[in-house]
């Protein structure tokens, strides 16, 4: 801080205007999602997580949560991927369908054609992508409910996705 400049010194002189960036959107973003009610950002994150998770779960032929996902954030969900065999995307693998998610044009998400998820990570020895629920998309379910069939898709899209690597 410029308050400080007995400290500045002793770094060295760069700006990340990356990092300044983030924290500048992080900033605006604490700054909106403030002017509603505790009650009312969780009663979304609730139900969306709630929603998110009863569509995984019904599809265990192709997702697996992640374990102790439940008593983590409710704003990010990660799953694993099955093969058809029984067996898992490696991270490598789930790069390749976030590519293919990324990249393609979808339908089905009122007007939008992009759909970006969490990046694969790896866990111990396991590999995980990730669905998050970000501040905008909080106060935009605040304001006009969440739309189910939109988010129903999102996982459709996914699920697709890897059965569709998993073809090639």
């Amino acid at each position: 801080p410029a308050a400080l400049p007995w400290m500045r010194k002793h770094f060295r002189d760069f700006n990340n205007k990356g990092l300044l960036l983030r924290w500048e959107a992080a900033i605006f973003e604490m700054a909106q999602i403030s002017k509603y009610s505790v009650g009312d950002v969780m009663e979304v994150m609730n139900n969306w997580y709630d929603l998110i998770i009863g569509e995984l779960t019904s599809n265990n032929e192709v997702f697996e949560l992640m374990p102790d996902g439940d008593i983590t954030n409710k704003t990010i969900i990660s799953f694993r991927l099955k093969k058809s065999d029984g067996t898992y995307y490696s991270e490598p693998e789930l790069r390749e369908v976030y590519k293919d998610i990324s990249l393609t044009e979808h339908t089905g998400l009122n007007g939008n054609t992009k759909l970006i998820i969490g990046q694969p990570v790896k866990y111990l020895n396991k590999a995980f992508i990730r669905l998050a629920l970000g501040s905008y998309s909080i106060r935009h379910m605040i304001e006009s409910g969440i739309d189910e069939a939109v988010e129903r898709r999102v996982v459709e899209i996914i699920k697709e996705a890897a059965q569709k690597f998993e073809k090639a």
